[in-house]
């Protein structure tokens, strides 16, 4: 079947019949997106397209929970450190509780700490690591495919100029023709609507080039902090480990009877250790805290309309067209966008211009031959054959890009970057970074106020 059997069957024609899926908000998402603003607003659009002092409110309104939990851990660290460690009274304050029970409460919160190190570097850090590999995996097949509509631009913007070219052959030599007048419009009408399709594609293709470049540079920018990440999760174990195996009598790591040189070392170790976890594991949950909160918001009920409310705000998207593919991808593949439709109309118009090109060669062949190539000339004859090679050609192209800009080979990346990769993967992760850092700071602040002086002499 030729083309333009094919685009005159309506029957035939290649259409998308892809659906959208609906996003579905994560529980992590449920969770944080009511945690408490002390009367400050949750709308993140006020923090992207707002006013500064809109953008001030909804920042403050974030961290303002981690703040407070910062300078609570802070106080209360302090306040160990100086009943504990800078003062006599600690010897008497342990007197409250046994020797055994102390070092079962610490041997316990220290197992606890170990675990809640464990569950950070296998999900919490894994699950990042995970979201960014997905993202680059899937902005590198996005760019992939804009590769592929800029080949198909290049095709179609040669192929427009070849039909202008025939459109100016035909007019040179209308005598040899007849009335050709609606073939001229038809290409013309077909050159004019290529033409202007061409600058939305580009337009199109340089946001998203613009945006893959710029996100995959971020990530990269902070690839070193997964390693680094792990390296403290792993010191805050093996450290761990140590000062509980230095709590058993028959340890060959056990502590010197009090006072002593080992006894003081081991104190002093442990004093380091304990400030620094505590300082930066309440650091690491005070900002994970922040941005599981702003990402919830984010996510919330749907991400769809706040990336194309972003990318029209701020975004550098002066062709209407491009702006209006670029929703049609992100927001479920919903309200048909205007270049879409005008690819279809310059389909019909194609197969307006091939029926009279058909009929055109039907009526050259139907002359007599021999004075036509004498007044013509053989060129005509295959100006005219040509000419039904270029308008197919084209014909295929269109049909090409049409198919290229379905829905169902751009939304199904946004689905998996934005809704997967990010609203659920990435903010998985930093939920359970904010609650295992959380939980490592209570029971490393808890090992700090009964390490070590339950040991007793003899």
């Amino acid at each position: 079947m030729t083309l333009f059997e094919i685009l005159n069957n309506t029957n035939v024609k290649e259409s998308d019949n892809y659906t959208a899926p609906e996003y579905v908000e994560s529980s992590t998402v449920s969770l944080y997106k009511n945690q408490y603003r002390f009367g400050h607003t949750d709308d993140i659009l006020l923090f992207v397209n707002g006013s500064s002092a809109e953008n001030h409110d909804y920042v403050i309104g974030i961290i303002a929970f981690s703040i407070a939990i910062l300078v609570l851990f802070i106080m209360l660290l302090g306040v160990i450190i100086k009943v504990k460690y800078l003062k006599n009274t600690s010897e008497q304050h342990d007197q409250l509780m046994s020797s055994n029970t102390r070092r079962k409460i610490f041997i316990l919160c220290g197992i606890a700490s170990i675990v809640s190190s464990s569950i950070f570097m296998s999900i919490g850090l894994n699950s990042l690591n995970e979201t960014m590999i997905g993202v680059k995996e899937t902005l590198a097949r996005v760019d992939v495919k804009g590769y592929d509509v800029l080949d198909i631009v290049d095709s179609l913007e040669s192929t427009a100029q070849d039909v202008k070219k025939i459109q100016e052959d035909l007019n040179s030599n209308p005598s040899c023709f007849g009335t050709i007048d609606k073939l001229v419009e038809a290409l013309t009408n077909i050159y004019s609507g290529v033409q202007s399709k061409v600058i939305a594609f580009r337009s199109c293709i340089e946001v998203i080039f613009d945006a893959t470049f710029s996100l995959t540079k971020k990530i990269n920018d902070f690839d070193w902090l997964y390693p680094l990440a792990v390296s403290f999760g792993s010191i805050q174990i093996i450290l761990t480990s140590f000062f509980i195996l230095s709590t058993f009598p028959n340890s060959s790591l056990s502590l010197s009877p009090p006072r002593e040189r080992g006894w003081l070392i081991y104190i002093y170790l442990f004093f380091i250790f304990s400030t620094v976890t505590v300082l930066l594991s309440c650091i690491l949950a005070c900002i994970f805290n922040s941005a599981v909160v702003g990402g919830s918001d984010f996510c919330s009920d749907s991400p769809d309309k706040k990336v194309t409310s972003i990318v029209e705000f701020h975004g550098q998207v002066t062709n209407l067209d491009a702006l209006d593919i670029l929703k049609y991808y992100v927001e479920g593949c919903t309200n048909y966008p205007k270049l879409l439709n005008n690819l279809d109309s310059i389909l019909l118009r194609v197969i307006t211009a091939l029926d009279l090109v058909h009929n055109l060669g039907n009526r050259l062949t139907n002359m007599n031959n021999t004075l036509f190539n004498k007044v013509c000339g053989n060129h005509s004859l295959k100006l005219v054959n040509s000419t039904n090679a270029v308008i197919e050609n084209l014909g295929n192209i269109v049909d090409d890009s049409r198919k290229l800009l379905f829905c169902s080979n751009w939304n199904p990346s946004y689905v998996q970057l934005m809704h997967e990769d990010f609203c659920q993967k990435g903010l998985d992760g930093f939920g359970t970074i904010f609650i295992t850092q959380f939980l490592i700071v209570v029971l490393s602040m808890i090992m700090a106020s009964l390490y070590p002086l339950w040991r007793e002499k003899g």
